[in-house]
């Protein structure tokens, strides 16, 4: 199988409307990864995230986790990513 290359520009910080759908179109991309179990673009999906929700600002909202965990397996590496961000974010405080 061939390698999905993605040339997506980096986002775009006009506001956090604009970063929610992104965080939500990185989900959708990264559960078609998983599905198709394809580790390297899974693995570049949580690279998409990351970079469009540093800062607290951009940190993904309650509604995008609920979403996530309820629709990725229990070792899903986005769900420990995510558990991650969550964690520094409390512990920093």
């Amino acid at each position: 199988m061939s390698e999905v290359q993605l040339n997506l520009p980096p986002p775009k910080r006009e506001g956090k409307g604009r970063t929610r759908v992104a965080q939500y179109k990185i989900l959708e991309l990264y559960l078609l990864a998983d599905f198709l179990k394809d580790v390297s673009l899974r693995n570049r999906t949580i690279g998409m995230l990351l970079r469009v929700s540093d800062g607290d600002y951009y940190l993904p909202s309650t509604s995008f986790l609920r979403s996530a965990f309820e629709r990725t397996r229990l070792d899903s590496p986005l769900r420990q990513m995510l558990i991650d961000i969550q964690v520094r974010r409390v512990r920093d405080k």
